[in-house]
């Protein structure tokens, strides 16, 4: 056996359970996009953006409610994404799956939040009425 055989050789990951896992990423991006894409609780952009501008008017409110919710389901999208890059060959295959899924459910999330967001800012700046986001 020489050395560049012993270079070659596959060498399992050392990387315990934990933050940068991607297995729990893939299902932290698949939960956070389902959440997104329901738009419950906090990751409903209204709930940060309606306590927080008494001042501002009913259209600017409920653009920036729509596009915080959307950044949210944009990070749930980029982690998934990240989940899926960091696979190694020995993670099971349901890892990557769940990670792809986390993808797909985050981007129809994020652009139905953005075109939810479109059509209240239209909404808005043509009848005056704010429609619930």
């Amino acid at each position: 056996m020489n050395h560049d055989e012993d270079e070659q050789r596959y060498m399992p990951r050392p990387t315990g359970p934990g933050i940068s896992d991607p297995a729990a990423m893939a299902v932290a991006s698949l939960v956070v996009g389902a959440l997104s894409l329901g738009g419950f609780g906090l990751l409903n952009g209204a709930n940060f953006v309606y306590p927080l501008t008494d001042g501002v008017g009913s259209a600017a409110r409920a653009v920036l409610a729509g596009l915080l919710g959307a950044s949210f389901a944009l990070a749930a999208a980029i982690l998934g994404v990240v989940a899926a890059r960091r696979t190694h060959p020995g993670d099971p295959h349901w890892v990557a799956r769940i990670a792809q899924a986390g993808v797909l459910v985050a981007t129809v999330a994020f652009v139905l939040r953005l075109v939810a967001t479109s059509i209240a800012a239209v909404e808005v700046s043509t009848t005056g009425y704010t429609p619930p986001l």
